[in-house]
């Protein structure tokens, strides 16, 4: 009978659509992956597993008597514009039911949590609806340190994000009851005693399988180098829990990844990702060492290698077991021939070309013919950021796999994107301001990265985003982009006329509040509000803008 994972959602009733989406999500999960793991998925949440009736301690009691949150396997929170309902321990139902969740989690490492925020505007029509975002936005500030929240923009994005980070949940409550090692992720990609690595080893081990596929009467298909495209097709590379699913690593440029203080590279301190390949069938892959003489050679190709960007891959690859490759240093990146097989499982470095490409060849060193083997190759990126010269560049890295030698057909393919360079920014929350009923705003914001402190300094523009109206319930001015701010430097505009300098024009008549995106760290906004500028104000205020902190998508890197 297979195992029942029970999962939690908690949220308000704003994201329906989101709840949809998991229910979705789960079952084609347990029709998939949970079905090979023996799990099946379950959800639970108030609306289908609460029923009416009294509680000494009011409602929510008897909500968290048919969750059992504390004995749950997975915790799914979910926050947009919306808070939610009091309850007498906490400002909502939903906050209630992850606190339960993470004070279980500090106690026992139990329920696996994860929380995800909405981004995706909305108006704010009430005060009440202003103070629900607020304090949502409160939460997500205040958020415990030892977790990481995920943000998402549609129901489609959610959906996707969902079923990776479910799949991973499974893979690893499946470790956890088995005790694998491929659920450790410092580990290498193939965890086999050092002696292994001994050619010798890994050819005695190739014969061995290839008699015992004899045996059982499937010997495998011979392809040689002769497989056809759809075939080939077959080994893209793939990373996360599900073949369809593709989710590529996001990091930021100003943060030092993969390096330690002499510039050598360093896997503990940053993300790395791992790119999946599988043979397309029993067979398509060769030994040296057991009936044939000639061994498989394949390359990884990683395209749009970021300028600044150090990349490196793992000398041994696969699964350990039943494939494993090799990386061959020096080989021909488009024929595969001559190079030197590597014998350790370490990082080796890979040298992008001018044209920002880097190519690692691979030979097979054992697969085994039975059955169309799956494996895994390692990549870590690492770079030093040098923000003021826009380094390392913005972008985005995409990986093909192909068969050597390479055709042009091969080479055409689209590759995946597996990795995107993002700019480090600051969003500033100006939660009111007015231009109307006699009064203006006047607001600066500085780019505070100029300091005696020895701070890394940055430079770039600064977004504006309009949420409210104008005179006479107009709609809300159009998004704006500022000149790049250097450090130690200011924008200063006013809504009435703007700054032209600053290449901000004037929003008259405009209500609301603004959320400024800058794409620099360390910046610092101030509003100030009055009916009387360039005279003697009767009425004058002033606040300093809130610090959002928020790095939508990332992946393997801390809130700061």
């Amino acid at each position: 009978m297979a195992r029942p994972i029970d999962i939690v959602v908690a949220s308000p009733q704003d994201v329906k659509a989101e709840h949809r989406a998991l229910n979705r999500v789960k079952e084609e999960l347990n029709r998939g992956i949970g079905k090979e793991l023996d799990m099946r998925l379950e959800v639970h949440q108030w609306e289908t597993d609460a029923a009416p009736g009294f509680h000494p301690d009011g409602p929510q009691a008897l909500i968290d008597a048919a969750l059992r949150i504390e004995d749950c396997d997975i915790f799914i929170g979910i926050l947009w514009k919306k808070y939610g309902t009091p309850v007498a321990d906490a400002g909502s139902g939903t906050i209630h039911e992850f606190q339960k969740a993470y004070g279980a989690w500090r106690a026992r490492r139990k329920p696996e949590i994860l929380f995800y925020f909405k981004h995706k505007a909305s108006a704010v029509e009430t005060s009440r609806d202003a103070e629900q975002l607020r304090r949502v936005l409160e939460f997500k500030e205040e958020f415990p340190g030892e977790g990481m929240w995920w943000t998402y923009r549609s129901e489609r994005e959610f959906e996707g994000f969902i079923r990776e980070h479910l799949t991973r949940c499974l893979q690893r409550l499946r470790d956890a009851a088995t005790g694998s090692l491929q659920s450790q992720p410092e580990a290498p990609v193939v965890s086999r005693p050092a002696a292994m690595l001994d050619p010798a080893a890994w050819q005695e081990r190739q014969r061995d399988l290839e008699r015992r596929a004899s045996k059982a009467g499937t010997p495998g298909r011979r392809a040689d180098r002769n497989l056809g495209p759809e075939e080939l097709r077959l080994l893209s590379s793939f990373r996360g829990g599900t073949d369809d699913v593709w989710v590529p690593v996001v990091a930021l440029q100003c943060i030092t990844t993969n390096l330690d203080k002499d510039n050598n590279l360093d896997a503990q301190h940053g993300p790395t990702f791992r790119i999946r390949l599988r043979e397309g069938f029993p067979g398509a892959f060769h030994a040296k060492g057991g009936s044939l003489q000639e061994a498989t050679r394949l390359a990884v190709r990683l395209r749009n290698v970021p300028a600044g960007v150090r990349v490196a891959v793992s000398g041994l690859a696969g699964d350990g077991e039943n494939l494993a490759l090799a990386l061959v240093e020096n080989a021909d990146p488009m024929s595969g021939n001559g190079g030197e097989r590597v014998t350790t499982s370490g990082w080796k470095e890979v040298v992008p070309s001018h044209e920002r490409e880097a190519t690692a060849v691979y030979e097979v060193i054992l697969a085994d013919p039975a059955q169309a083997n799956k494996g895994e190759i390692g990549v870590l990126a690492a770079w030093r950021p040098l923000t003021l010269n826009d380094r390392p560049t913005p972008g985005i890295m995409q990986a093909q796999v192909f068969l050597l030698p390479a055709d042009e057909s091969q080479l055409n393919w689209p590759g995946n994107n597996v990795f995107v360079m993002g700019r480090c920014s600051t969003v500033l929350l100006f939660p009111f301001v007015t231009n109307q009923a006699g009064f203006d705003t006047g607001l600066t914001i500085a780019n505070t990265s100029a300091d005696p402190l020895g701070t890394d300094r940055d430079v770039g523009p600064c977004t504006l985003f309009y949420y409210g109206s104008t005179t006479g319930d107009g709609a809300a001015p159009a998004i704006q982009t500022s000149v790049a701010v250097p450090p130690g430097n200011q924008l200063v505009f006013t809504l009435s006329g703007g700054n032209a300098a600053c290449r901000l024009a004037g929003t008259p008549g405009f209500q609301g509040y603004i959320v400024a995106v800058c794409q620099f760290r360390h910046a610092s906004g101030y509003a100030f509000i009055s009916n009387g500028f360039g005279d003697v104000p009767a009425i004058a205020s002033g606040y300093l803008a809130e610090v959002i902190k928020s790095s939508p998508g990332t992946r393997g890197l801390a809130k700061e």
